[in-house]
C-alpha cells in the first residue's frame, strides 16, 4: 500500500512540476525573453527581421551577398556563417537577414524597395556585412570578407558594434 501512495505522490508531483515549467515557458516567451532553442535562421523579408529583433530585443545582421557569382561570399559562407560556433552565437545574440544579388534581377528589385536601408548601409561590394539596430539603426560595418579573420574576429567586431552607439 505505501509502494502505490509513493508512486502516486511522485506522479502528482511530476505532474505539478510539468505544469509550473510550462507556466513559466509561457511567460518568458510573453515577456520576450528568448527561448533556450531559439534557432536562428537567415531570412530575406525586412519586415520578418524587424519584428523578430523587436521581439527579442536583438540586433540584425545583415549580409549582401552574391553566392552564385561572387567567389569571396561563398568563402564567407564556408569559413563562418555555415560554422557551428557562428549559428550558436546567432541563436543567442542575433537576427539574420541575407539580401542574395546573386539574381541581378532581383537584387536590383530589392535595392528599388528598400532605397532607405540601401542608403544607410550602401552595397559597396560582395559580400558586406552590417550589424543594425533591433530599431534597424545601423550600428556599423562587420567587414567586407577578410581571408585571414577567423570566426572569433567576426564575431568580437560584432559584439563591439552592438555596444555601440548607432550611427
Amino acid at each position: 500500500m505505501y509502494k502505490w501512495m509513493a508512486v502516486l505522490m511522485v506522479c502528482i508531483g511530476v505532474a505539478g512540476c510539468a505544469e509550473v515549467q510550462d507556466t513559466k515557458i509561457e511567460m518568458d516567451n510573453s515577456a520576450g525573453v528568448l527561448p533556450a532553442d531559439r534557432v536562428a535562421v537567415w531570412t530575406g523579408d525586412v519586415e520578418q527581421a524587424r519584428a523578430e529583433a523587436a521581439k527579442y530585443g536583438m540586433p540584425i545582421l545583415l549580409l549582401y551577398t552574391a553566392p552564385g557569382w561572387c567567389g569571396y561570399c561563398r568563402d564567407l559562407d564556408e569559413q563562418l556563417i555555415t560554422q557551428e560556433v557562428f549559428q550558436r552565437y546567432a541563436n543567442e545574440n542575433l537576427v539574420l537577414l541575407q539580401i542574395d544579388f546573386s539574381d541581378h534581377e532581383k537584387g536590383d528589385a530589392w535595392e528599388a524597395e528598400h532605397t532607405e536601408l540601401v542608403a544607410d548601409c550602401p552595397i559597396d561590394g560582395f559580400p558586406h556585412l552590417y550589424l543594425l539596430s533591433s530599431a534597424a539603426e545601423k550600428l556599423g560595418s562587420v567587414q567586407y570578407y577578410e581571408p585571414e579573420w577567423s570566426i572569433q574576429d567576426y564575431l568580437d567586431r560584432i559584439a563591439a558594434l552592438k555596444n555601440a552607439p548607432a550611427e
